[in-house]
Parts: structure tokens; sequence; C-alpha cells
């Protein structure tokens, strides 16, 4: 059995996945137009978010279900980089709007808070046993 904070660190990293998908499908029309004017296209932008999308399903599922340290790592050091970039993202307001910032800003909070339920002591004890099922009573 995985411990909450393991339960809790899926529900709320997939989460964040969720609303970074709803952010993009919400303002489709303001990032057409802004890739239209930069000569872009919006396939470009789903290739990137889905590319993305499936890098960060691949970390969920190597850490939620296959208690694998290097991932926990890895994931740690690309959220780390979302923090670092998030004060730089609040200059695109006037590009992009203030909702679209502020959803991108909520979900890297929301993936902060999830990865940092990976170094509660239940969690450290977890991946030590490398996600070996134990009785329920161990984490309380």
């Amino acid at each position: 059995m995985r411990p909450a904070s393991i339960q809790w660190f899926e529900r709320l990293y997939l989460g964040s996945l969720v609303i970074g998908l709803a952010n993009l499908l919400f303002h489709y029309g303001k990032l057409s137009s802004m890739m239209g004017s930069l000569g872009g296209s919006m396939g470009f932008v789903f290739v990137s978010f889905f590319a993305g999308l499936a890098i960060s399903l691949a970390f969920w599922y190597l850490v939620a279900r296959r208690a694998s340290n290097l991932a926990k790592w890895f994931l740690v050091a690309l959220v780390a980089l979302g923090l670092l970039g998030l004060p730089g993202s609040f200059s695109m307001t006037g590009t992009l709007g203030t909702p679209y910032i502020a959803l991108g800003a909520l979900a890297t909070l929301v993936q902060t808070v999830s990865v940092g339920l990976l170094f509660t002591p239940e969690a450290r004890r977890w991946f030590a046993d490398k996600g070996a099922p134990t009785s329920p009573d161990v984490f309380e």
C-alpha cells in the first residue's frame, strides 16, 4: 500500500497537469493569434504541450507507481526550473493576459506542493523500500 503522501502527490501532480491542459484550451484563441503574429502555428504549441505532457506522465508513473528515486530527483529538478522561470512569466502578462499567467502559476505551485510531499518521512521510507507493499499501520 502506498502512503498517503504518495497518494496526495499523485492527485496534486495529475491535477496540475489538468490545470495546464485547461489553460491551453481556454486560451486557445489568444495563443493562436500570438503564434500567428510570430509566424508560428498552433500545431507547434500542441506538439510541444503534448510532448511535455507525455514526459510528465512518465515521471508520474515512475515516481508514484514504481518508487523510482532517480525519477523523483529529475522531477524535483524540473519543478525547480519551473519555479525559477515563474517570475519571468509574469512579464508576459501584457501579451498572454493575467488569467493565462495566473493558471500557469497555479499549476506550477500545485506541482511544487506535490513534489514537497515526496519528502515526508513516510514517503522517504516508501522510496527506501522501493515501493514495497507494507501494512497500513506502518504509516500512522
